[in-house]
């Protein structure tokens, strides 16, 4: 179901800002302030026309009495309201300046709506900005498409009889061709575009990039896309009216999409959190890539903070590297990602080619798992994985490249408590006479008593190691002579190392 605090931050702070985020409700319907009929559990609280601090602290506790799922005020809202919403466990936020109510109450209306349906709105949305592109096409007789803030095509029109090498590089890739942003970032039409409000010409640049006519897209005045349309002609008062017309109805559904399109992501990272912990049964079947054998991969950590700001740091990161829209997910403190084994974006083999020194961190891979009843147990291969990596000193690791690390990681971890009376002599002997023979007696074990690998492991000459050796000997009284005893001996000396 779709949480009140959900709504909120998928609109974003041009339309609403999440000032508390209180009790987890899900939404039931939207409510108006001032209606006959109270609000009931789960009511997305519209606070329309409530200005006075008195009213809006009797709205909280109407609220936090009805079980809503959360209140939005008109903004600015006084830092007391907010206090008293955190302290009654109500989820807060407020209306953005300059967005209207009925804007507002449209966004939750439609996405309360598409949310029943298992959040599939975002096609819809899509379905209605493809419209929206015909009738800014007719308009001006011209090709258009519709791009998102981060220059991705949302929408185009049908229009070919205009197009160029950009306009169909851009369709068909889904978003503007790096070389083209690079030019409109140089001309400095990108910072233009960041600040006007109005419609503005591009001029041509080359045969394959023609005039082009900017629409920017703004709601609550924040810069939500952009309209871009080949364009030779002349901007008269008229056009611009009815440009600007189109345009707002644009804007709008362009949010609305966003939003569905966040919640969706919502709603798939809770199936994935799911899949991954084993908490639901039919976890996993709506995940993407879950139709392939996938690998889970724990992230390591990037911060000191809690894991979303991980969360964060690596979707930025993979998204910059041209994976779009990265499947992740934090589950307590560790970051994770599922990937298919595909060369491309989202696949094991391209993720393992972009670590490397600009990565912000290591990865480690599970095996495979062929579908979503093993993702639970994947999960725990791809933490020992990170683990041994880094361990090794590795960017990046699958569980068959570093099965024998986690093996003897979880053999050393079982043995800590195991007491030994000679080995701990050996190593109550290096405490009070400054030896080394502990670390030498577990190398030469790890080398199957080569002394020449010890020799070269410790850096030293093989006659120290055969001096070590030999005393180390003296305090053992011969109780490593079986090879049983020697692996043993390895693996306390490992577990207590560590």
């Amino acid at each position: 179901m779709l949480q009140g605090v959900d709504l909120c931050e998928a609109l974003g702070a041009g339309v609403v800002t999440t000032l508390v985020e209180g009790d987890p409700r899900a939404v039931s319907a939207v409510h108006l302030w001032g209606d006959r009929q109270p609000p009931g559990a789960g009511s997305l609280i519209a606070a329309i026309g409530a200005t006075d601090e008195p009213v809006q602290m009797e709205i909280i506790d109407v609220a936090a009495s009805a079980g809503a799922a959360a209140v939005v005020l008109p903004q600015p809202v006084p830092p007391d309201v907010c206090t008293h919403s955190a302290a009654r466990g109500v989820t807060l936020a407020g209306l953005n300046p300059q967005m209207e109510w009925s804007h507002f109450i449209w966004f939750a209306r439609g996405l309360l709506l598409e949310g029943q349906s298992a959040v599939a709105g975002a096609a819809s949305a899509q379905q209605g900005l493809f419209a929206l592109a015909e009738v800014v096409a007719t308009i001006l007789n011209s090709s258009v498409t519709i791009e998102d803030a981060r220059s991705r095509v949302i929408a185009y029109s049908a229009t070919t009889q205009t197009a160029d090498i950009a306009r169909t590089s851009t369709i068909m890739g889904r978003a503007v061709p790096t070389d083209v942003l690079k030019r409109l970032r140089a001309s400095g039409v990108l910072k233009r575009l960041a600040r006007e409000g109005r419609p503005f010409l591009v001029p041509a640049e080359e045969p394959g990039f023609a005039q082009r006519l900017v629409i920017p897209l703004r709601v609550g005045g924040q810069l939500v896309g952009s309209i871009w349309a080949i364009f030779d002609g002349r901007l008269d008062p008229d056009l611009v009216a009815r440009l600007s017309a189109a345009s707002t109805a644009v804007a709008l559904h362009l949010v609305r999409f966003c939003a569905e399109l966040e919640l969706t992501g919502r709603y798939t990272a809770g199936q994935l959190r799911a899949a991954l912990t084993g908490t639901a049964s039919d976890a996993g079947q709506d995940v993407p890539l879950l139709s392939e054998p996938v690998r889970v991969v724990a992230l390591q950590r990037l911060s000191m903070a809690d894991a979303r700001e991980d969360l964060a740091l690596w979707r930025t990161f993979l998204r910059k590297k041209s994976w779009e829209d990265p499947v992740l997910v934090d589950i307590g403190d560790v970051v994770y990602a599922v990937v298919g084994q595909r060369a491309g974006p989202g696949g094991w083999p391209w993720l393992c080619g972009i670590v490397g020194s600009a990565s912000p961190g290591a990865v480690g891979a599970s095996r495979l798992s062929p579908g979503h009843a093993g993702l639970p147990a994947a999960r725990v291969e791809a933490d020992e994985t990170l683990a041994a990596a880094l361990h090794l000193d590795l960017r990046s690791a699958t569980h068959e490249q570093v099965w024998d690390t986690i093996v003897l990681s979880r053999a050393t971890t079982a043995v800590q408590s195991v007491a030994h009376s000679e080995l701990q002599r050996v190593r109550d002997f290096d405490r009070t006479d400054g030896t080394e023979l502990t670390i030498t007696l577990r190398t030469w074990l790890e080398n199957w008593g080569d002394v020449n690998a010890t020799a070269a492991a410790l850096n030293v000459h093989p006659n120290t190691v055969r001096l070590r050796m030999k005393k180390a000997d003296r305090i053992l009284q011969g109780r490593l002579d079986t090879p049983t005893q020697r692996i043993a001996a390895l693996l306390l000396l490992r577990g207590w190392q560590r």
